[in-house]
């Protein structure tokens, strides 16, 4: 079973992979001369279910 200091290690290190992924796309969107948007927008890709 893992303990407390386990799983707290763990989410650290998966916050530290996420931040990283973070900083890549930004430094990509200051590459091409882009700012990323204040809010998410609706990606045209993915519908809402019709239940």
């Amino acid at each position: 079973m893992a303990t407390k200091k386990m799983l707290d290690l763990l989410n650290r290190a998966i916050a530290i992979v996420e931040m990283q992924h973070a900083e890549l796309i930004a430094e990509r969107l200051a590459y091409f001369g882009g700012t990323p948007p204040p809010s998410p927008t609706p990606s045209s890709s993915v519908r809402p279910s019709s239940r």
